[in-house]
């Protein structure tokens, strides 16, 4: 199988069907072999239903988790699951392209992972400013404190070598949204290539938010030097 897609899902009713079978439609165009895993995190709107009976139709695999588990740990069982040898990681409000899959998954002819950046030189985003001064605070201290060359560690569209992100996935321990950091240090203190490729990103949920950035820049601070402090017990070890 050339590539599985895993998107993470939680209370998505609105629009899972539509996108996830906007995806498929174009898998079928540019791969031969394919699979959609819906890694649906306990939804409690009714994607549930949605998700159950497009895997009847044979459209996705649909991986229910009865209690909340986390994106970041959704994520990881569906990709430990996945039988591609292509890996995609994507939101399932599809923020970017999906004409930029076919491209990424040709550049892991030369990387371990190919990730998609928000604020590389090139890209085009559209989302609140203090959500996009939170990013680049928080981007910043990630590269100071990591030593890392990318500029993006927590844009949701990634194309992995399923051999390379296997053998690292276990180690990662974030369950939430950090997961995303934590891989991304993790592969690069692992030796795996990393590619980051600018892109067009519309941040489709930003306006219906309830997060608070400041609160989400404070929980991810306290993860960021809880992973510090780990990173750096396992080196000394």
């Amino acid at each position: 199988m050339e590539i599985s897609v895993i998107v993470p899902v939680f209370n998505e009713a609105g629009i899972a069907e539509d996108n996830l079978l906007r995806a498929v439609r174009y898998l079928e165009r540019k791969f031969h072999g394919f699979e959609v895993i819906a890694a649906e995190d306990a939804s409690t709107d009714g994607t549930e239903k949605v998700l159950e009976m497009m895997e009847r139709k044979g459209y996705i695999r649909h991986m229910h988790f009865n209690r909340r588990i986390g994106k970041g740990a959704a994520i990881k069982e569906a990709v430990l699951a996945s039988k591609g040898k292509a890996v995609l990681v994507m939101d399932c409000d599809l923020p970017v392209s999906l004409d930029y899959i076919e491209d990424f998954v040709l550049m892991l002819k030369k990387y371990d992972i190919v990730t998609a950046s928000r604020l590389m030189k090139g890209s085009k985003v559209k989302r609140p400013v203090k959500r996009s001064v939170a990013s680049l605070m928080y981007n910043f201290l990630v590269r100071r404190l990591f030593r890392t060359h990318l500029m993006d560690h927590q844009c949701g569209f990634k194309v992995m070598r399923a051999k390379s992100i296997k053998k690292i996935i276990n180690g990662v321990e974030a369950k939430d949204y950090f997961w995303d950091t934590e891989m991304l240090i993790r592969a690069q203190r692992a030796g795996l290539k990393v590619k980051e490729v600018p892109v067009v990103w519309n941040d489709r949920k930003s306006s219906g938010s309830k997060i608070s950035v400041i609160r989400e820049t404070e929980r991810f601070g306290i993860k960021m030097m809880k992973l510090w402090l780990c990173l750096n017990k396992e080196k000394g070890a």
